[in-house]
């Protein structure tokens, strides 16, 4: 990837190809669904600290903050509106001076849930900025005699990665990606849904 080939020539002398994470999340959830949420707020803080094993003179301590968060606010017995985000950054910016590192604990685009579009691989950064804002609509009660929901809804999203705070200043707008298409989903169970999903968003 082009993040990776420039961290790869500015820091060839890393020697740096493994480390040890530790992780601390908390996380409060009060979704009606996990899935198709009709209402409530979901939040999860995630931090995480990675001692970089190698012998340069690179940094040896990343620490990466992530925030996810969805709120359902719902408009009318059948209508909800949704909203979901995730941020992250690696606030000391030292994961970009470890290419090797940089592929394995680097922020991507890579979300069946905010870009699809993207594959999981295409690009690394250490700050990402990822939303989805949705329209769903339920317009049935219960589709079996042991229950279920159709769900459909519209949705759009912007999201993209960035290598430093100075590129999130300058390119925040001009280089930021977008999606937008139709979502349909069957809610069988509280813990079992399924959903397809077509839409166009931009690459590159």
């Amino acid at each position: 990837t082009k993040n990776l080939e420039i961290a790869k020539e500015n820091y060839a002398d890393s020697k740096e190809n493994s480390g040890i994470s530790f992780t601390a999340k908390y996380s409060i959830n009060t979704l009606e669904l996990p899935d198709f949420p009709r209402k409530g707020f979901l939040f999860v803080l995630e931090n995480r600290f990675l001692v970089p094993i190698g012998g340069s003179k690179a940094p040896k301590i990343c620490n990466f903050l992530e925030a996810e968060a969805t709120w359902a606010f719902p408009l009318s017995n059948k209508l909800s509106l949704i909203f979901d985000t995730a941020l992250g950054t690696e606030y000391f910016q030292n994961i970009n001076k470890m290419p090797e590192l940089l592929t394995c604990y680097g922020f991507n685009l890579g979300s069946r849930l905010f870009s699809p579009q993207f594959p999981s691989d295409y690009e690394y950064a250490p700050h990402k900025i990822q939303t989805l804002l949705s329209l769903q609509f339920d317009p049935w009660d219960d589709i079996t005699i042991l229950g279920g929901k159709i769900f459909f809804s519209y949705f759009l999203g912007a999201e993209n990665i960035w290598t430093s705070y100075e590129k999130i200043a300058t390119e925040f707008f001009t280089e930021m990606q977008w999606n937008t298409g139709l979502q349909i989903g069957v809610n069988i169970k509280k813990a079992f849904n399924c959903f397809m999903r077509g839409g166009i968003g931009s690459y590159g």
